[in-house]
């Protein structure tokens, strides 16, 4: 009889046996749509608690195998058990059926198990020993013609097996497959992959020379990874404008060692997925690299320009197209016309930035939405930008009717505004190409078999598929350059570019579907709505500086607010968007119009004066308009005026009245250009344009008493004064004709007594004398006036006789004197005196 103890360690280990055969350390690609190709799961142990075994495929060679071809499979084996293994013999099964379909690959893949038809592959694999927690290698080859398949046998994917055994036990199975390719593939399947090369870390400085950027260009950061990785010509590359601005920035200064967003943390650490894929500082060997604050500035410059020259040389002879600056995310942007302006600012960063670093311009007009997901305001606002061609994931964009085959991955996506080229995505051989390190060979395997089986749906019918890699892509360069090795060794694929898959004809499609899940990832309305206000003030506050680069800087900030990162860390969007704020508002807020609460304007036409302030750290230009707000008053011209920083500058407009009240004047600060800077200052003017006519009345009347006032003063002075008649005030005029003519007597009496000798002592006859002798000037004063006109008109004969004739006076007296009046009584006033009660003087004595 049997003990009872036995029966249980046989019951167990039957159990444990066919838990083995059932279960699975998985290959890449299961069937659900969300599964990330894993190639492996959990190892459940034997009933007993024995020990249990982990299987791992590394390579699987030739990609294409052939009758002629020997199979070699080689993987690692590691104990997960607790005490040491001995003798681990592993073993390769092969199922010489064909895996009709993709869904016969993914039903193996997931929970298939071994039946009697499957063929025991020779060659096994033995691991003598094998201690708690170790690895080990193995290798199986399996000589040409030994697989049981034959020139005969139908082209396609066929399931294999790796099988580990201990004391005939079975410990682990590992499901994967392998393509039989008998003869050459007349018609292959076309394949093109695009790699996103963008930033995971949100951050609120995208372009900026910050650590965080600094270690994913170091090599082995994450971006250095991915251009390392996605060497082959085959695949496109959708790059993100700030990283190249990034790493020029830095090849040059160094790192920014305190951007505003200093404190924001890295998503990436905190993913519970991450624990399988490299650190996004991860070196090669899978060790963690200097953090940001390890990396010296040497460090980072010469690894920013490794990684530059890098980029630059593996562009060329591949698709290469630009996403705007920051990689903005599409949907969330434009869920409203009103986010058109903020793509369209980053579409000009981005231009910028890849003209500056790659010496020339790149294709922009391909988008990508997050998630492969557009709705209809999406759609119509790209067609508005100018893109042609937008990647979605296949799944939102099915065939009408459907298809039992997979077609070609190009649609279109037609609006109300238009339409636009569509390229599919398809999410499984996605998931594939962008499996994690570890899972790379599995998933090779795996993508072989579902473009084998997709090749063998409609066999002479050739279709295009596309592939793309996550945003967050980690790679190992190694594993991911076997990988496409082998999809470019292949004879039913062929790695095409992306301009012929957008030229390729795919079957009718629906509408793209837009899910509630896309909704609901979606970054905040506010704060979509916070960077819409914050570029609307940049446009409009950056033409008045005369130096542009403080809104560049600034422009790129709000750009970063709304990248895809920030979808993996709301919570420190809002203070990020708060912080780019106050940086805006510092610079547009800087700049003001200083005015007078209330002015007195008494004048038909005068100055009014406002101040322009510059609170900045910058040059700034703007034109001044005052305008009223109602016709009391009128202002006929602006002022341009340049104020220096943090200076304040007066400005004086004329204005004119055009009638009495109190005028409401709005200032404002405009750009050349005519746009206003922000809400305008109100202040009150009040216009009193009659008080200057009253003021000159009331003036000219006050001068007017005044000079009333000094006349009555005159005429009453004058009352007392002793009247003189006429008569006796002296002729000026006649005095000085009389002086001139006593003059000239004296000067004639002179010549005559000259003349006549010095024996003439005495005067003429009967003439009067003096007591001297001499002729009294008394004696001649009633003649004088008729000597000097004789002088001075001599007669014809004396002027004959005295030689020529002297030159003509050059002030000739025009009305001379008549003779006849020579000899009459002189005018009274001419000397003054007494004179009688009639105004007539007595005639004066020769002698007084």
């Amino acid at each position: 009889m049997i003990p009872k103890r036995a029966i249980v360690r046989l019951i167990g280990a039957t159990v444990a046996g066919l838990a083995m055969l059932s279960g699975s350390i998985g290959a890449a690609g299961a069937a659900g749509p969300s599964d990330s190709a894993d190639s492996r799961t959990s190892v459940p142990r034997f009933a007993t608690g024995a020990t249990g075994l982990e299987l791992t495929l590394t390579k699987v060679s030739p990609a294409a195998a052939g009758p002629d071809d020997e199979v070699v499979v080689t993987g690692t084996a590691r104990n997960l058990g607790g005490t040491p293994m001995k003798n681990a013999r592993i073993s390769l099964w092969l199922r010489p059926e064909v895996l009709a379909g993709r869904k016969a690959i993914n039903a193996w893949l997931s929970d298939g198990t071994l039946n009697s038809e499957d063929r025991l592959l020779p060659g096994t694999a033995l691991i003598r020993t094998l201690a708690s927690g170790q690895t080990s290698q193995f290798r199986i080859a399996v000589p040409p013609g030994e697989t049981g398949l034959f020139r005969g046998s139908d082209f396609g994917p066929r399931a294999i097996a790796l099988q580990a055994r201990v004391g005939g036990h079975p410990l682990a199975l590992l499901r994967s497959t392998i393509v039989w390719t008998p003869s050459e593939i007349s018609t292959p399947t076309r394949l093109s992959v695009i790699v996103p090369i963008t930033s995971v870390t949100p951050s609120t400085h995208a372009g900026e020379p910050t650590a965080e950027i600094a270690g994913e260009l170091l090599p082995g950061g994450r971006l250095q990874r991915i251009v390392s990785a996605a060497h082959d010509p085959g695949m496109a590359w959708a790059i993100d404008p700030a990283i190249l601005t990034a790493a020029q920035r830095l090849s040059t200064d160094g790192i920014d060692r305190t951007p505003d967003d200093a404190d924001l943390t890295n998503p990436a650490s905190n993913d519970p997925d991450a624990g399988d894929e490299p650190s996004s500082s991860a070196g090669p060997s899978g060790t963690s690299a200097a953090t940001g604050s390890e990396i010296t500035d040497d460090a980072a410059k010469a690894g920013a320009e490794q990684w530059l020259g890098l980029f630059r040389s593996e562009r060329r002879g591949r698709g290469l197209f630009g996403l705007p600056y920051a990689d903005p995310d599409l949907t969330s942007v434009l869920r409203s016309h009103k986010g058109i302006p903020l793509v369209r600012d980053s579409d000009a960063l981005g231009k910028a930035a890849t003209a500056k670093v790659l010496g020339g311009s790149i294709d922009t007009t391909l988008a990508w939405p997050a998630d492969g997901q557009t709705n209809a305001a999406t759609t119509r606002s790209l067609i508005t930008l100018k893109r042609t061609t937008v990647i979605l994931d296949g799944r939102v964009q099915q065939p009408v009717p459907k298809l039992d085959y997979t077609p070609t991955g190009r649609s279109t996506v037609r609006s109300s505004a238009g339409s636009l080229t569509g390229l599919l995505y398809d999410d499984q051989l996605s998931s594939l190409i962008s499996s994690p390190a570890s899972r790379t060979p599995a998933a090779t395997q795996t993508l072989l078999a579902q473009l084998a089986a997709i090749t063998m749906e409609q066999p002479g019918t050739g279709r295009h598929l596309l592939a793309v890699t996550p945003r967050g892509w980690n790679p190992e360069p190694t594993a991911v350059r076997n990988m496409m090795n082998a999809l470019g060794s292949a004879p039913w694929i062929s790695l095409r570019g992306i301009s012929e898959l957008r030229n390729a004809s795919g079957p009718p499609r629906g509408k793209p579907v837009y899910r509630k899940a896309a909704l609901k990832a979606e970054l905040p309305i506010g704060s979509i709505s916070a960077a819409q206000v914050l570029d609307r003030g940049l446009s409009t506050f950056a033409p008045i500086l005369v130096d542009q680069a403080p809104v560049q800087a600034l422009r790129e900030r709000v750009a970063s607010l709304i990248s895809v990162s920030w979808r993996q860390d709301r919570k420190q969007l809002v203070p990020a968007r708060i912080d780019v704020a106050a940086d805006v508002n510092k610079l547009v807020g800087g700049v003001k119009l200083g005015t007078s609460s209330s002015l007195l304007f008494t004048a038909r036409k005068n100055k009014i004066p406002v101040t322009v302030i510059n609170g900045t750290d910058y040059t700034i230009k703007v034109v001044v308009r005052l305008k009223p707000l109602s016709g009391q008053l009128k202002f006929d011209k602006t002022e341009t005026v340049t104020v220096e920083p943090h200076k304040n500058t007066p400005v004086q407009l004329e204005a004119q009245a055009l009638a009495n009240g109190d005028v409401v004047v709005e200032g404002r600060l405009l750009t050349t250009a005519g746009v206003p800077l922000g809400p305008g200052t109100r202040f009150t003017v009040r216009v009193r344009p009659d008080w200057e006519s009253k003021g000159m009345i009331i003036i000219g009347s006050l001068l007017g008493l005044l000079l009333v006032i000094g006349l009555l003063r005159g005429l009453r002075r004058n009352r007392n004064r002793t009247r003189i008649p006429i008569e006796a005030v002296p002729d000026i005029d006649e005095l000085a004709t009389l002086r001139a003519a006593d003059e000239a007597a004296s000067e004639t009496a002179s010549r005559s007594g000259e003349n006549s000798g010095a024996s003439r002592t005495g005067p003429p006859s009967g003439g009067p004398t003096g007591s001297d002798g001499r002729v009294s000037a008394a004696a001649l004063a009633p003649s004088a006036r008729a000597v000097a006109v004789a002088d001075v008109i001599p007669a014809p004969e004396a002027r004959s006789q005295a030689g020529p004739e002297p030159a003509p006076d050059p002030d000739p007296i025009t009305d001379p004197v008549p003779i006849s009046m020579l000899d009459s009584e002189p005018d009274p006033k001419a000397r003054g005196g007494p004179v009688t009660t009639d105004g007539v003087r007595p005639r004066m004595e020769a002698n007084r």
